[in-house]
């Protein structure tokens, strides 16, 4: 690799990770004005809250912990940890009926 390759791809991985970076800071932004309004105990917001939290998981194992250039069978045992924990916590949500404050 070329010094100019090696500096354009360092480049490269660094825009990526400033932009999942305001990513995350978006989606805390928004979680956070999200449960700070009343919603009634609403299971919806609670899933759409949990659905969020996921998806910053998701980028921070990803992106920040390097799994994205991880063996196949890692990348998939984080992707199915991710589906189950969330389809799991979701399940225990609508059984409860309501969010508890």
């Amino acid at each position: 690799m070329t010094n100019f390759s090696a500096r354009r791809s360092k480049s490269h991985r660094s825009d990526r990770t400033t932009a999942v970076w305001i990513i995350l800071l978006a989606a805390t932004i928004f979680t956070a004005a999200l449960g700070f309004e009343d919603h009634s105990r609403t299971t919806t917001v609670g899933i759409a809250l949990l659905a969020v939290a996921f998806f910053k998981v998701r980028l921070v194992i990803v992106y920040f912990m390097e799994v994205h250039t991880a063996p196949a069978w890692l990348q998939f045992a984080t992707e199915a940890w991710i589906v189950i924990a969330f389809a799991l916590l979701t399940g225990i949500l609508l059984l409860t009926g309501q969010t508890q404050s």
